[in-house]
């Protein structure tokens, strides 16, 4: 079967006897050919033949003690997803491998240890290093590696076909420390090995459906062990196809086998690798390479074997000869345009008026090369799986990093809807321009999320989507002749397109309180160069979008920011107690005025109230909690379990009548309690 290991060819080879003496057919090695086939059965055994005689030849020279055999694969389900189905915090356009190797690769002590963030799962569904396959339950694999530091990875493969992007990344995934609760940073810690930067001979046509090994270790040693085996005549590799992958050994914790092989021994981290590829350039061929699997073999170095080179690579500068900071005037002038289209005075909507805008941050925590930044945080909230060679635009209002406050009032970033006649626009530099950034690909996106983090709503757009959208604004003004650096997407209410290009209708009518989130990816730098990693921020200009009503309404005044929760005195049967409830609105009455609004309301016991999700789990990864302290401060207290331990239970009670909300300045209803006019940080 495809993706299976063929173990009478693995025993063969490790017992180093000849597989011609045995009557064994000889196994083709692969060729760019039989690369370009994706036939699954041909490649996998053949690259498995190969990595049979790498492995005899490792363990015959004394260079390595064991070897476990485990394959890279499609991961379609549990912690890696290959699909946009979180609102597009995995790549809509692309598909991500994973090392799956047997539980054997890990020592026993470390099989029920608890991988990634999850909140409030139950026992029985706690994701931990061992355990069974999401898609195949009689097997019982583990994703994720403890690396000692003389060991080393192997993976034999064809490389992606063609497309806009590929890269091979490791993943520092969980990391434990004695005293204290594990941690899941989720962060890169170095460069990758992709579409630019693979080893292919000079001939090689490009760097796609071509026969590779990567080679993945901290220690220079054992890449050197395995280049000099992988050459030898009882190998007889292609040096040029060999990619060495270098981890950094200053930022990792190494598994320590030198006094016992117990994981609690040395508290290694928990490592994850992860293959990328983005935006085929034909559905037929991304459908045949993903039904392939490759071989993976891991290396264990002797127990008390130290690193004779342990590596400290250096990253390579985002530099480029790209920039866009010459469109600064040209993005302004667009969002004058966008700005103009939907204000008094317009011809399509003389109605509309303004709701909010946002500016994309692309410094969030855990985005940008700041790898020791995350680890030192131990917040969980930085699981980004991010990599170098992209940059990632995100509201101001998602930075993980809590003490992150300049006072720059970017708290929070993400505009509120006001009703179904909401109209947005996302705009900026078209990255992909070779007279902007010349990146190899970018994805922009809008999406609406409500007050759990829930998306119901997600668009993500290719730049083949938006490339000449900005010339309907900027036609006739003096900065046409660049229009097509620039691009400007709206998203309108269903029916309102009407057939235009650059339009996508939102896929139902929009609900007040949810909140416009603009992101964008833009990856790599397109026919290699110098940069093989993201773009420079000092030579971006940031993605906008805008916010409009098409009917000039402003958020509904008896509508608070989450949905009108507060803090109220306790009381009982109208004696006033000692403490704070937390309350929230269930609606306004007929005297509801511009004045004052007489609230119908109910107590909110923290922590939960499902449906307004004062305690809500989002796909086993978040939480949000509300409450009061005892000076009646509303507090928002989100994106971890410190305050959801033990599950969420619905409770309320009996309505509490005619509690007067005031409004504020801007018209929005607050209560008369303590409350702020904005949330707290996310």
């Amino acid at each position: 079967m495809a993706g299976s290991v063929p173990w009478p060819a693995r025993l063969f080879s490790l017992l180093a006897i000849p597989t011609a003496i045995l009557g064994v057919v000889e196994v083709p090695s692969l060729t760019p050919a039989t690369c370009s086939s994706y036939d699954p059965v041909l490649n996998f055994d053949a690259a498995t033949s190969t990595l049979d005689a790498l492995d005899a030849a490792l363990l015959d020279e004394g260079k390595f003690a064991r070897v476990v055999r485990g394959r890279m694969e499609l991961r379609s389900g549990g912690l890696l997803v290959n699909a946009s189905t979180n609102g597009g915090g995995t790549n809509p356009y692309g598909d991500y491998f994973t090392y799956v190797f047997p539980c054997d690769v890990l020592p026993t002590d470390a099989y029920d240890l608890i991988v990634a963030p999850q909140i409030n799962v139950s026992p029985r569904n706690k994701v931990t290093l061992c355990r069974r396959n999401p898609t195949n339950y009689r097997e019982h694999i583990s994703m994720d590696y403890l690396l000692g530091p003389a060991d080393a990875i192997v993976v034999h493969m064809c490389s992606p076909p063609p497309s806009s992007y590929f890269s091979m990344d490791a993943y520092l995934s969980s990391r434990y420390t004695a005293g204290a609760d594990p941690f899941y940073p989720g962060t890169n810690f170095g460069d990758t090995i992709n579409q630019c930067t693979l080893s292919t001979p000079d001939d090689a046509p490009s760097k796609f459906n071509q026969p590779s090994f990567i080679v993945q270790t901290a220690d220079g040693g054992a890449a050197a062990a395995v280049t000099d085996s992988l050459v030898s005549d009882a190998v007889g590799v292609d040096r040029a196809r060999i990619s060495n992958h270098s981890l950094d050994s200053s930022v990792l914790h190494l598994y320590d086998r030198s006094e016992s092989s117990d994981w609690a021994s040395s508290l290694p981290d928990a490592l994850f690798s992860l293959l990328r590829v983005s935006v085929y350039d034909s559905e037929s061929t991304r459908t045949a390479y993903t039904n392939q699997s490759w071989p993976v073999s891991f290396y264990f170095a002797d127990d008390d074997a130290a690193a004779t080179e342990p590596l400290v690579p250096e990253v390579k500068p985002r530099q480029s000869a790209y920039s866009e900071l010459h469109l600064a005037d040209a993005l302004d002038a667009l969002q004058d345009a966008v700005v103009a289209r939907f204000s008094e005075g317009s011809t399509e909507f003389p109605n509309a008026t303004t709701l909010g805008n946002t500016t994309l941050d692309y410094l969030t925590t855990g985005t940008y090369d700041d790898w020791e930044r995350v680890i030192s945080l131990r917040n969980n909230q930085t699981f980004q799986v991010a990599t170098r060679d992209a940059v990632y635009g995100e509201p101001a209002s998602f930075e993980r990093d809590p003490t992150d406050d300049d006072g720059s009032g970017k708290s929070w970033s993400t505009p509120s809807l006001s009703g179904d006649m909401n109209a947005a626009v996302v705009f900026g530099v078209f990255h992909k321009s070779e007279q902007a950034l010349n990146v190899a690909y970018m994805q922009t996106c809008l999406d609406l999320m409500d007050l759990s983090g829930g998306i119901p709503y997600s668009s993500w757009l290719l730049d083949t989507n938006i490339s000449g959208s900005a010339m309907r604004y900027l036609a006739g003004t003096p900065y046409e002749s660049v229009a097509d650096q620039l691009f400007a997407v709206d998203h309108m209410p269903p029916g309102m397109c009407d057939g235009a290009s650059w339009c996508v209708e939102f896929d139902e009518p929009t609900a007040a309180g949810l909140q416009m989130v603009v992101a964008e990816r833009a990856y790599s730098a397109a026919n290699g160069g110098d940069a093989c990693v993201g773009p420079d921020l000092d030579a971006m200009l940031p993605t906008r979008g805008f916010l409009f009503d098409l009917e000039g309404q402003t958020r509904d005044p008896c509508e608070a920011q989450f949905g009108a929760f507060a803090c109220a005195p306790k009381s009982f049967l109208g004696h006033e107690l000692p403490g704070y409830d937390l309350i929230y609105q269930e609606g306004c009455d007929s005297v509801c005025s511009f004045d004052s609004c007489t609230l119908s309301v109910k107590v909110a016991t923290n922590p939960d109230l499902v449906d307004w999700g004062t305690c809500h789990t989002n796909n086993a990864t978040s939480s949000l909690a509300l409450s009061c302290d005892d000076e009646g401060g509303f507090h928002y207290t989100g994106w971890s379990n410190s305050n959801c331990e033990g599950g969420c239970d619905s409770q309320t009670t009996d309505e509490a009548e005619n509690l007067c909300f005031g409004l504020d300045d801007a018209g929005v209803c607050q209560p008369s309690v303590v409350m702020p006019t904005e949330p707290c940080d996310r």
